[in-house]
């Protein structure tokens, strides 16, 4: 949304599906002029017309079958989402299932939650069914922790817990269903549809065909896409559902992709009309027209070489302006910036942030033992790492001082985050490996 941006985008980012592109926002990072794409995920915008009966009818012979419902780890009966935005649950941590976390249900949608585990913000957020095994009802004798990633410091989550426990609003036991029962074996065969979540963009569910099974794993395949959203799961994952499923209990299927034929209509008063791919090429017509004012590119060649931005198109009114990211806004793990190209335009509503290729970025001295404090900032804004100038400067940090901090002397003892001071312990060692490399380089030219 931010107009005159300019992105490099790496040529494996793919964009499932023309919805992806109409939900898709450009946020501009704090501190920087970095900018990055960021996919709403809220399920109140997820919308579809896909029926399965008009789909398998227009594949006529290449329908195959759809997967037995006995080949699923999902409930005969979809079950009743009884949760409520606002209430908390015990969840395990999606990216290490060994830890226990508090998460607050974010919204729901028929029998999927969108969670939050508390102390971590949004881009962390991941979905459930009301009957996972990974949720319990608190207090559930579990060890409590932080979640990776917990954006203050860890001396304050003893004081963070006591003040979420005093604040209840806990979920009811009668909200959390029993976890249907696992198949005994994986009964899938090669060339069968079913329904299963895009596991890079997961509030969607799309249609599938398993085409390949090894052992206990399947390979999921969505139609209509090539292989970069393909993924293999275990027969038991509660990512995949039997046809018919997901609208059975009121969770929106995505059509399929566009190298397969399909178009939806909808019948009113002996009136038939095409309803979902009209509303789709109209979004696609939407991305084009903002593309191309924007100069954003947000079409994979793999994923949409069909389409071209429209740079002739007029640019749509400027939106208000986005808030910034507060936390981790050096991560570069999240840049799509190219380091050489890291000055861009902004809307005249928008505000004027200084990138770092603006600023005085020279590169400082290799020796590191003789540096000021004023020559670590200098270093700091060379390596990307200025937020933590002040902090430095605050503590009276100079070159040898700079050399002896650790993790734990930046994040507990300063109070720094934990990405920042990660990276500057990685620079500082390897500025000290090369500082030693030119000495020996120097001590062997004078001998020779």
């Amino acid at each position: 949304q931010a107009q005159g941006v300019k992105l490099n985008c790496p040529k494996s980012w793919h964009f499932p599906t023309a919805l992806h592109c109409h939900l898709l926002t450009v946020k501009r990072l704090k501190r920087t002029g970095a900018v990055y794409l960021s996919m709403s995920s809220t399920l109140a915008e997820i919308h579809s017309d896909f029926d399965w009966s008009d789909y398998l009818h227009q594949l006529g012979s290449a329908a195959g079958q759809a997967a037995p419902a006995s080949c699923f780890k999902q409930a005969a009966v979809p079950p009743v989402n009884e949760f409520q935005p606002g209430q908390r649950v015990e969840a395990k941590d999606p990216r290490n299932l060994d830890n226990t976390c508090i998460a607050t249900v974010i919204e729901c949608l028929g029998p999927r939650l969108r969670l939050r585990l508390d102390g971590s913000d949004d881009r962390n957020d991941f979905y459930r069914l009301a009957d996972s095994e990974d949720l319990f009802h608190h207090p559930s004798g579990r060890f409590i922790v932080p979640p990776l990633g917990y954006a203050k410091s860890m001396s304050t989550w003893p004081a963070f817990l006591a003040r979420i426990e005093a604040a209840g609003n806990f979920a009811p036991a009668a909200c959390f269903k029993r976890p249907p029962p696992a198949p005994a074996r994986n009964t899938f065969v090669p060339g069968q549809r079913l329904e299963a979540v895009d596991r890079k963009h997961p509030q969607l569910v799309c249609p599938a065909t398993v085409r390949d099974i090894r052992q206990d794993r399947l390979h999921v395949s969505f139609d209509g896409w090539r292989g970069a959203f393909d993924y293999w799961c275990r027969y038991d994952s509660r990512d995949i559902f039997p046809v018919g499923w997901c609208s059975a209990a009121g969770y929106p299927v995505q059509p399929p992709g566009s190298s397969v034929s399909y178009s939806p209509t909808t019948t009113t008063n002996n009136t038939t009309s095409t309803s979902s791919s009209s509303r789709f090429q109209s979004n696609r017509n939407k991305v084009k027209q903002a593309s191309g004012a924007s100069g954003v590119s947000t079409a994979s060649p793999s994923a949409f070489s069909d389409r071209s931005s429209s740079a002739g198109s007029p640019p749509p009114p400027p939106p208000p302006p986005q808030p910034a990211l507060q936390s981790n806004p050096d991560n570069d793990d999240v840049s799509i910036v190219d380091e050489a190209d890291q000055s861009v335009a902004v809307s005249a509503h928008a505000p004027v942030l200084v990138t770092e290729s603006e600023e005085d970025a020279a590169e400082p001295d290799s020796d590191m033992s003789g540096w000021s404090n004023a020559e670590v900032s200098r270093g700091l804004r060379y390596w990307r790492l200025s937020e933590l100038a002040p902090l430095l400067q605050r503590h009276s940090v100079d070159g040898l001082a700079l050399q002896s901090l650790t993790a734990d002397t930046l994040v507990l003892g300063m109070g720094a985050r934990v990405g920042p001071a990660l990276k500057l312990v990685s620079r500082v060692e390897r500025a000290r490996r090369r500082q030693n490399l030119l000495r020996c380089l120097r001590a062997l030219h004078r001998n020779s």
